[in-house]
């Protein structure tokens, strides 16, 4: 893409679900493609060349990490374990 960022990596997107600054759904058209607040992903994206995928945490708000850190840990590192290096997988986002 001329002119443009690309991520060349999986990429997880998260986003608390009652962020009252950012409306979660933003996220889904954005990076997932989900319809109606439907928390997605896409494995054929322009800008995310790997995938991406998001997800929505409950109970949390615009500042996820704080309000909602065990969960927020918990998908990073299954993500890293995951896509990260040395993992099982490697190549596109499912």
């Amino acid at each position: 893409m001329e002119g443009g960022f690309v991520v060349g990596v999986p990429t997880l997107g998260l986003v608390g679900r009652e962020d009252g600054c950012i409306d979660p759904v933003l996220f889904d058209v954005a990076m997932g493609g989900g319809e109606g607040g439907r928390e997605g992903g896409r494995e054929e994206h322009p800008l995310f060349l790997k995938g991406v995928q998001v997800r929505k945490v409950e109970g949390g708000g615009h500042f996820l990490h704080q309000e909602r850190a065990e969960d927020v840990n918990g998908l990073v590192l299954a993500w890293f374990e995951k896509y990260g290096e040395g993992g099982q997988e490697e190549g596109k986002v499912e």
